[in-house]
């Protein structure tokens, strides 16, 4: 999840949403806003616990090479804990 550090949150039971909405304000130009909530738990019986965490963010794509679709990326994401910046090519799932 964009926001939260790889393996920071673990568990026997773990359970993840996102979502991510893009806007195209030109043919090469996209605005993306996304959010996601993740839970971790080593109760077998309840889903109940304090490890869980949220994330979300905004961003922007550029389409780079428009015959083969590829588009490069900034996101800004807000965790719990920090503050991330990324830089990507291709979308992220």
């Amino acid at each position: 999840m964009r926001g939260i550090p790889a393996l920071r949150y673990q568990g026997d039971q773990v359970a993840v949403v996102e979502a991510e909405l893009r806007y195209r304000v030109s043919p090469n130009w996209a605005a993306v806003a996304f959010v996601g909530k993740g839970w971790a738990d080593s109760d077998l019986l309840g889903f109940e616990t304090k490890e869980d965490a949220g994330a979300y963010g905004i961003g922007g794509r550029y389409r780079l090479l428009k015959d083969q679709g590829v588009w490069v990326g900034v996101d800004l994401a807000k965790g719990p804990e920090d503050t991330v910046f990324y830089v990507q090519v291709g979308h992220p799932w």
